[in-house]
């Protein structure tokens, strides 16, 4: 799971954007053609108040596929439009201004590949970038952004946590038995000296 986890990502989102934006298109088409064939008298006159629901459908797919088809192909042609960018460009700051969307997947992808993996190589931990793969929220930090972790325990004591920044934001695990998650905060513990719990 290492290697290259942040391209990876960047392709995943990208490719679901697009695939569910050619999707959207044709059933948004499919109904509106449906709903015309009906007559357009009966369409608009007769049965405006039922129709108007169809109506609603037909718009909400048809505008969410162009959008996102469009987010799809922008993201393709311009890596720094994908989440998983913007996420490290906010955790770079400063330093990431200049950097392009293929310069920050491979500075942090470089960093996680020398990384220790925990959670059932679920969470990469590198010397400086914190991965969660399928986390709650955004999937990176920067290890020196990390301000606190929480953590939660649920009905079938396991633990969730959640990995906070400046902002209050981070990585939310998804479930973890207790040794995963104290092998995780006795590892970040050592490599964060000011960290909170």
């Amino acid at each position: 799971m290492r290697k290259q986890v942040c391209a990876t990502y960047a392709k995943r989102e990208t490719i679901q954007s697009i695939l569910i934006g050619l999707l959207s298109l044709p059933i948004g088409i499919f109904i509106a053609s449906l709903v015309i064939s009906t007559s357009i008298l009966d369409f608009f006159i007769l049965h405006f108040a039922q129709n108007l629901a169809y109506i609603f459908v037909i718009l909400f797919l048809s505008f969410s596929g162009v959008y996102l088809l469009l987010s799809g192909l922008r993201k393709l042609f311009a890596l720094e439009t994908t989440d998983i960018c913007r996420f490290i460009h906010a955790e770079l700051k400063s330093k990431g201004v200049s950097l392009t969307g293929k310069e920050m997947l491979s500075l942090v992808d470089n960093d996680l590949e020398k990384g220790i993996l925990f959670g059932e190589e679920k969470i990469v931990i590198g010397q400086e970038w914190l991965f969660v793969q399928n986390a709650w929220g955004k999937p990176i930090i920067r290890l020196n952004n990390i301000c606190k972790i929480k953590e939660s325990k649920t009905k079938n004591d396991k633990i969730i946590l959640k990995f906070i920044n400046q902002q209050g934001v981070g990585p939310v695990t998804r479930e973890l038995s207790t040794t995963e998650a104290r092998a995780i905060k006795s590892h970040l513990q050592r490599n964060i000296p000011d960290l909170m719990f």
